[in-house]
């Protein structure tokens, strides 16, 4: 009998104070995981748009050369506090030509936003318009480090790069490595750097 009811004993399951200490220890665990977690969710998101601007002047790019046409990537950090790219494609407006065609020239082209039959908008990106990136923000410089509210990069159909500091402004040869920072608005995280080289290519800085 007595082996019988030493067995039973042992049978039982946890005891009520047992599963509370465990319960216990798995909201402490939790709870101090989520911090590391939201800031790896943080530095993914600064890392994705980074890799976003890249893709973009590889995009423009590749456009340009495929299409044999002017392909312009304009930056502002003007209107919106968090930066702004815009890609637009030239468009040929000779009645004697094709609608719709591309145009090859950066300085000839009218590349004003409400001129719809001159260029049209290709693609943007625009982080305070989009809830993932809402604390992501984008700023542009000179290789010399001077920021540019209003940047214009123009790669002809060779793929040739061509660069004016104003909407308003000549296009020149692109000789220097203008760069798009990309950081936290919050400023905590790192920053990812964009470099545009005189070759036409981008890629992130290591």
């Amino acid at each position: 009998m007595k082996r019988g009811h030493s067995a039973r004993r042992f049978d039982a399951g946890f005891t009520l104070l047992e599963l509370m200490i465990v319960v216990v220890m798995i909201g402490i665990i939790v709870a101090l995981g989520i911090p590391a977690i939201s800031a790896q969710m943080r530095d993914r998101r600064t890392n994705q748009a980074a890799h976003q601007v890249a893709l973009l002047f590889r995009q423009a790019r590749a456009l340009a050369m495929g299409r044999g046409g002017a392909v312009l990537v304009h930056f502002d950090a003007g209107t919106v506090t968090q930066g702004k790219i815009d890609v637009r494609e030239a468009l040929d407006v000779d009645p004697a030509h094709c609608l719709s065609l591309p145009a090859s020239s950066c300085s000839l082209a009218n590349w004003n936003a409400a001129a719809t039959t001159q260029n049209r908008l290709v693609t943007t990106f625009d982080p305070s318009a989009l809830n993932v990136f809402g604390n992501v923000q984008l700023k542009m410089f000179t290789s010399s480090g001077a920021a540019g509210n209003a940047v214009d990069i123009c790669f002809s159909p060779l793929g040739r790069p061509f660069r004016r500091l104003s909407f308003s402004g000549t296009f020149t040869p692109m000789v220097d490595v203008p760069y798009v920072e990309v950081s936290p608005v919050n400023g905590i995280g790192p920053t990812r750097t964009v470099l545009v080289l005189p070759n036409g290519a981008s890629r992130l800085a290591l």
